[in-house]
């Protein structure tokens, strides 16, 4: 998507388990609005009535966009390429294995470690089901 998004808070829920990755944006730099990644974000009441953007293709920007339904007055949510949802609700061991090394392998090339969910799906628990049905899950 391109053109001006509008949001007053943008959680970079993107990166690797405890490794936020904050990525850059045109005019990220100017926003005056509040951006914070997974680690500094508490709890959805401290986004009750604003506008939130979600950057993130995993189950933490899927967390986030659940919880901020019904409390922010928007919740939008933007990932690199497009979800793969895994009906597996169990993540598939051999996906999981793979993935971690393709990321290892990307590691001592020096290259951008690519996305564990790419590798893997996400995986649609009852809970996330439910957001898709709804339509809060939708990137």
């Amino acid at each position: 998507m391109r053109g001006v998004i509008r949001a007053e808070v943008v959680v970079n829920a993107s990166g690797t388990w405890g490794t936020p990755f904050v990525p850059w944006v045109p005019g990220r730099d100017r926003f005056r609005g509040r951006q914070l990644d997974t680690t500094g974000y508490r709890d959805a009441s401290d986004f009750a009535g604003q506008d939130v953007v979600v950057v993130g293709g995993g189950t933490s920007a899927i967390g986030f966009l659940l919880e901020l339904d019904g409390v922010a007055r928007s919740a939008r949510w933007f990932t690199r390429r497009p979800v793969v949802w895994s009906e597996d609700p169990a993540l598939a061991v051999g996906a999981a294995v793979a993935a971690v090394e393709d990321q290892d392998r990307a590691a001592r090339a020096g290259r951008t470690l690519p996305s564990i969910v790419s590798g893997t799906g996400l995986p649609v628990s009852p809970r996330i089901r439910r957001g898709i049905t709804r339509g809060v899950a939708r990137s």
